[in-house]
């Protein structure tokens, strides 16, 4: 069993007391208290800094902040002072035996206004102008509420499960999500209910809503490049026959450590390289077909390759 030691979170400012020990047992997520310092437009509620507090681990005393970037270890020899150790010791046992209504699924809900888009409206000039249809609509069941494209997320028993929303008329934030839990997002996978019901195992795995359903109906999409140990879990099990990774071009090395993760449990495993500034949505269905059917099988070679190509079609 991992030895922890919460001392790493309280060198940066912070309580350990006010955050949430991940699945894996050796990281600790909070609140980051540098986004807005370093440009993001608000604070951090959705738990991104991840803190190392596994003593037994070579990243112990690792921070990174997974939306602003901040990163790094403490200064100190040996990274870490222990003379916190003692004042953080009685906080092990709450945060190693979470109590169950820290991680009790808050009661889901579309926002009040939400309604479906139609043509006509500016969300709907929005969307066709990304490549999406009216019959990609009506599947979907985008719609619209507080300012935003609503992409209602649901599970496999057909209950919303999640929705992301996406401003279309350059608003800030740009992006809103639903009230839940961090637990509850980390373990959600867009449109994977839909696909399960319909018995997929080709899918296509994308970051976000919009390339997932501009990759077709076999595209899900991880709501961001990093996966949580919830998600990868998920994927593992699906038993895909094939799957195309079509990560953003900027995350191409994230796409092999997944790949790396997933290649025993698919079939086979694909890794598409599209050109920098693009995406799924940006591509549009017919084009990124295309680059869909230049992926490259995942393999040593494939891996330089992928690294290397900008792959113009």
């Amino acid at each position: 069993m991992a030895t922890l030691d919460y001392s790493p979170v309280s060198e940066l400012g912070l309580d350990a007391g006010e955050g949430q020990l991940l699945s894996n047992g050796q990281n600790i997520a909070l609140n980051c208290a540098k986004c807005v310092s370093r440009g993001e437009p608000s604070p951090d509620t959705k738990y991104r800094l991840h803190v190392c507090v596994d003593r037994e681990s070579k990243k112990f005393g690792y921070y990174h902040c997974f939306r602003c970037g901040f990163k790094g270890r403490p200064k100190e020899k040996g990274g870490i002072n222990l003379a916190y150790l003692d004042l953080y010791r009685s906080k092990r046992k709450k945060l190693n035996n979470p109590e169950p209504e820290k991680l009790e699924v808050k009661s889901i809900s579309l926002p009040e206004d939400f309604s479906l888009i139609k043509e006509g409206m500016a969300a709907w000039d929005y969307l066709t102008e990304r490549g999406l249809t009216q019959e990609d609509i009506d599947y979907y069941d985008v719609g619209i509420g507080d300012g935003r494209v609503v992409f209602p997320d649901y599970n496999e028993s057909g209950d919303l499960c999640y929705w992301v929303g996406r401003a279309y008329d350059g608003r800030l934030p740009r992006y809103k999500n639903c009230s839940a839990t961090q637990s509850a997002r980390s373990s959600q996978i867009y449109n994977l209910g839909r696909f399960k019901r319909e018995g997929g195992r080709v899918a296509t795995l994308c970051e976000g809503p919009i390339s997932a359903i501009a990759a077709g109906r076999s595209g899900i999409a991880t709501y961001g490049k990093q996966l949580s140990e919830p998600q990868l879990r998920i994927l593992q099990s699906l038993g895909l026959s094939k799957l195309y990774l079509a990560l953003d071009p900027d995350a191409k090395r994230e796409a092999l450590e997944l790949a790396r993760k997933l290649t025993h449990h698919v079939g086979s495993l694909y890794l598409i390289s599209m050109p920098m500034g693009e995406d799924p949505a940006s591509l549009g269905r017919e084009k990124f077909s295309e680059y869909r059917a230049s992926a490259v099988r995942y393999g040593l070679g494939a891996k330089v390759r992928f690294l290397m190509d900008t792959n113009v079609v």
